[in-house]
């Protein structure tokens, strides 16, 4: 996204029209409305304070959406059931909230955590992203995992909470050293 659609968004979504509208009619009010002298130009000052919170507001608006954007977070795994019978050489599947870290025929990491250290547990693929945007992912090959996988297909939420879906594999895996 670049800067300038960044700030475009940024005006639409704090409801910059309506601070626009607001802030054009005050200011018009103290031009019109409230007499000049010589000492204080109050309809210059209320035009210029208009102008600068819509400003305030909109880049405070792209600078919140723009931190918001830079956090990468880890899909979340939703349940894990068997898998299809199509997927014979699979252990299970598993459907994680939607994410963009992830594309169909992906390969990902699958880590357990047990007492506060990620314990790799297998190795997965996506074979389906839904049209909800959630996204399936077959449990191909398992490492010091098979006691684990009926629990896990139970789905009780301190189970699931435990499992991490990392968007890489380790080396070994492929090969490498």
């Amino acid at each position: 996204m670049t800067f300038t659609d960044r700030i475009w968004s940024a005006a639409l979504k704090s409801w910059g029209a309506m601070f626009t509208i607001v802030g054009l009619i005050a200011a018009i009010v103290g031009f019109f409305v409230v007499p000049s002298s010589d000492t204080v130009q109050l309809n210059i000052f209320l035009v210029t304070v208009f102008v600068l919170l819509i400003a305030i507001g909109v880049f405070g608006r792209a600078a919140y959406d723009a931190h918001a954007d830079s956090v990468i977070q880890l899909p979340r795994v939703r349940m894990v059931i068997e898998p299809p019978a199509s997927y014979r050489e699979a252990s299970a599947l598993l459907l994680l909230d939607p994410t963009e870290l992830l594309s169909h025929d992906s390969i990902v990491s699958l880590y357990y955590v047990d007492g506060g250290i990620e314990r790799l547990s297998g190795i997965g693929k996506v074979v389906n992203i839904q049209n909800d945007k959630k996204i399936q992912v077959l449990l191909i090959k398992e490492a010091e995992f098979s006691q684990k996988i009926e629990e896990l297909k139970a789905n009780r939420a301190e189970d699931i909470a435990k499992l991490i879906v990392k968007p890489s594999v380790p080396s070994f895996y492929l090969g490498g050293e």
